[in-house]
């Protein structure tokens, strides 16, 4: 697995559990200056770290993708860099 796609699963499993610890109250980046306490930047986090997870796991797997095709084009293709 690559790196990126690896860093995105942690990142999806930790932001699923802040996620799953502040069910109630689940709050966006655009609500940073809504919290009032330090243990409410929980609520922000979960959904921000499940995010940058996902994209990373996509990125990944283009990053793989790419390598797939450009590692079996022909000797004399342009895509042979």
């Amino acid at each position: 697995m690559q790196w990126p796609a690896s860093s995105g699963l942690g990142l999806v499993v930790v932001g699923a559990g802040f996620w799953w610890a502040s069910a109630e109250d689940i709050r966006r980046l655009r609500d940073w200056r809504t919290l009032t306490t330090q243990a409410a930047s929980v609520t922000i986090i979960g959904p921000s770290f499940l995010r940058s997870g996902l994209f990373l796991i996509v990125l990944g797997a283009a990053a793989l993708g790419l390598y797939q095709v450009v590692d079996t084009a022909l000797y004399d293709s342009w895509l042979h860099g």
